[in-house]
């Protein structure tokens, strides 16, 4: 699913610099990435999609060197088969919970937005509670509430991979098990790839493996 070898990434601006000599995460597997904050967890979910490039090194993401892609092939590449669930949500303010959740087949030709598409839509708020709120505009949501509508976003597009900053950490203990059921039922069912940076050690169990990032860098 993602072979990472010789990597290095810099920012044009500070001093923080990511080097990885090698990660190998298998396909179908459910894996964690743990590790204190500001260590480039984030950035390496970035470099896996191809929303951020490499200075050196190679990422293969689903067999695909994305970082040899051109801009708009990267975000066709992530559209059709990557579910993003970011950590600050990236929902838009002015409209409503079900049209953010479909919004990856307004913004690209190389989705089709049908009826099936949408039926799906309103499936995954119904499981995430969110079913009576699909009108509401995002800005009237709590923080939670968003948290699950960019989670629906994330998977209506059947992704092979899904990556996922912190998915829970804006979810109360009901909601963050609602959530995670929804997600682990969609991995379990589609063979679909998940990996998900998280400081909730007490959610470990649940993941076929667990990364300390920390200890990747320094091998």
């Amino acid at each position: 699913m993602v072979e990472i070898e010789q990597l290095e990434f810099q920012y044009p601006t500070g001093e923080y610099r990511l080097k990885l000599d090698a990660l190998s995460i298998a396909a179908g597997k459910a894996s964690a990435i743990v590790g204190p904050s500001g260590c480039g967890k984030t950035t390496l979910l970035h470099l896996i999609s191809g929303i951020k490039l490499p200075s050196r090194g190679t990422v293969r993401t689903l067999g695909e060197e994305v970082h040899q892609m051109q801009q708009t092939e990267r975000r066709d590449f992530r559209l059709k088969n990557i579910g993003l669930i970011f950590q600050e949500f990236e929902l838009l303010d002015y409209l409503n919970v079900l049209d953010n959740v479909l919004l990856p087949y307004r913004i690209s030709s190389a989705l089709s937005l049908t009826h099936e598409v949408k039926e799906r839509a309103a499936l995954l708020l119904e499981r995430v509670g969110m079913g009576s709120k699909m009108k509401r505009p995002v800005r009237q949501l709590s923080q939670g509430e968003r948290q699950r509508v960019a989670i629906c976003r994330a998977l209506l597009t059947e992704p092979k991979m899904i990556l996922a900053d912190e998915p829970t950490g804006n979810l109360d203990t009901e909601n963050t098990d609602k959530v995670l059921d929804v997600v682990f039922d969609y991995v379990h069912e589609s063979g679909a790839g998940l990996i998900s940076v998280t400081h909730e050690r007490h959610l470990l169990e649940r993941f076929d493996d667990c990364i300390d990032f920390l200890e990747l860098k320094q091998g």
